[in-house]
């Protein structure tokens, strides 16, 4: 299994940005497509299988008027959220919502 984090960023209320360092950028319009074109991005360019790839999302949290985070977000700096490949099924905006549920705990 390898590891890598992909540092999110908002880029407009179209896109949410993606960068791994030493692989390259890429965009989705929603956290489930970002996931994704990170796991291809990552495949072609490390030259390794997808089942094999275990991705950190740092995914930063929505801060009052700038809509910078992900829909539900409080003022913390940042969530990181775990996914592998097997894991996706329940979606990543879904795994967000639910870390941020059970840290306000």
């Amino acid at each position: 299994m390898r590891s890598f984090t992909a540092t999110v960023s908002r880029e407009s209320d179209r896109w949410w940005i993606a960068e791994v360092e030493g692989m390259g950028v890429t965009q989705g319009r929603d956290l489930d497509q970002l996931y994704y074109m990170v796991l291809d991005m990552i495949t072609l360019v490390a030259d390794v299988n997808a089942v094999d790839v275990e991705i950190t999302m740092q995914i930063p949290c929505a801060r009052s008027g700038h809509g910078s985070g992900p829909p539900g977000g409080s003022g913390c700096a940042g969530d990181e959220v775990l996914v592998s490949h097997d894991l996706v099924a329940g979606g990543v905006a879904s795994k967000v919502r639910r870390a941020r549920t059970l840290a306000a705990r």
